[in-house]
């Protein structure tokens, strides 16, 4: 169950990382500040991001798989 609660709350930490990025390039197109660096890092934050939600679920469904198999023997 802490793997799933884990994976959600990763899950929503990954979209809040995507839109912070895709704000934040819409700005760096408008002004004359260069975020490039910034962008990098959060692009990297995002990837980061759903990378450990999609391990948690696999993980989950994983230990799900086995705990069936154990009770059906």
């Amino acid at each position: 169950m802490r793997l799933v609660y884990g994976s959600i709350v990763l899950s929503v930490i990954c979209a809040l990382f995507v839109g912070l990025l895709i704000a934040v390039a819409f700005v760096d197109a408008f002004i004359a500040v260069d975020m490039s660096k910034f962008i990098g890092l959060l692009f990297i934050a995002a990837m980061l991001a759903f990378i450990c939600p999609c391990w948690c679920f696999l993980r989950e469904i994983f230990l799900a798989v086995s705990s069936a198999r154990d009770q059906m023997r």
